[in-house]
């Protein structure tokens, strides 16, 4: 009941977004041509990115999605748009070595790609689909960016100055990742005993449409914390401890990455369901409860706008979760 009340909360008292000033900064949004994604890309075109990168399945819905975002900013040539299949590890991988040798830097990498199938669907790899987008190509994409990623922390380290310092603590580049409360929903069962739990997952008789959503984000999130062990500063020796062992300063990471939850939101992310019942109950819940996608994105931006106390921390809504 206190869910539907926060939900409930949050619809009418939506989080603001953040201000700041994207200027030189080159982002990266999956999904950017429909939904939350969408939503995410048109601001931070506003907040004046140089350079914004939709990776998308559709390269049709994609230009479509830039020449709507254009003429609603007026800024043009800021956009690009390229083809990025999450069904398809080959297509991450090339998606992710042309980030590597065409861009100069990656300042924020927005993960926001999503599925929520209501039916079995296997991948062309072989995998449930809501493991393969959700989970799989997800995951794969963020280790494949983290390089580029690092690469522009270590050109902010080599600056000197006050100036640089300022800029160092400021511009530390942000691996922010779409994630869903629903991974706190997924209760204990027989899969914790399967030999392979992906596996265990990947069969229709294991399957049912909400649970593998839930499935996939809470895999997503260990996964996330390996993620944030590999961004994290490595240790710099100062003075010797007590014990007599060396000490390590505490270091901002290289890289921020921060998990997040939207929230309830309208979006197409449920769009494979269908049907009477579904449709009355979607109506009704979504009026209750759902917030729109522009108040949706503005956790989506504004996760990958927070400073290095949300490395490795569960962004929810508006707030650093502990």
């Amino acid at each position: 009941m206190s869910r539907i009340f926060s939900a409930i909360r949050r619809k009418w008292v939506p989080p603001a977004l953040m201000s700041a000033n994207l200027e030189g900064y080159t982002v990266l949004v999956t999904g950017a041509n429909v939904g939350l994604g969408f939503e995410a890309a048109l601001k931070y075109v506003s907040l004046g990115a140089s350079t914004v990168i939709f990776g998308v399945r559709s390269m049709e819905k994609g230009n479509a999605a830039k020449d709507a975002i254009e003429e609603q900013t007026q800024r043009r040539g800021v956009i690009k748009v390229w083809h990025l299949d999450m069904d398809d590890s080959s297509s991450v991988k090339a998606f992710a070595d042309r980030v590597s040798t065409e861009v100069e830097r990656v300042d924020i990498a927005l993960l926001n790609a999503g599925l929520h199938m209501a039916s079995f669907t296997k991948s062309p790899e072989g995998w449930e689909e809501t493991l393969q987008v959700n989970l799989l190509s997800t995951v794969l994409l963020a280790l494949l960016l983290l390089p580029k990623l690092k690469e522009g922390a270590g050109a902010l380290a080599a600056k000197t100055g006050a100036a640089a310092e300022e800029e160092q603590n400021n511009r530390i580049p942000h691996l922010t990742i779409v994630s869903s409360m629903a991974y706190k929903l997924v209760g204990h069962g027989e899969w914790e005993d399967a030999p392979d739990i992906l596996q265990h997952f990947n069969t229709p008789d294991n399957y049912s449409g909400p649970r593998q959503y839930a499935v996939s984000k809470l895999l997503l999130m260990y996964a996330v914390d390996e993620l944030a062990a590999l961004a994290a500063a490595p240790a710099v020796p100062t003075t010797k401890a007590p014990t007599g062992d060396s000490a390590s300063a505490t270091s901002p990471p290289q890289v921020i990455v921060t998990p997040l939850c939207p929230g309830f939101c309208w979006s197409d992310l449920a769009r494979h369901y269908s049907g009477f019942f579904y449709g009355v109950a979607k109506y009704i819940f979504y009026s209750l409860l759902a917030k729109s996608t522009e108040v949706g994105s503005r956790t989506l931006v504004n996760a990958s706008l927070q400073g290095p106390e949300a490395h490795g921390k569960f962004y929810d809504v508006e707030n650093i979760a502990e």
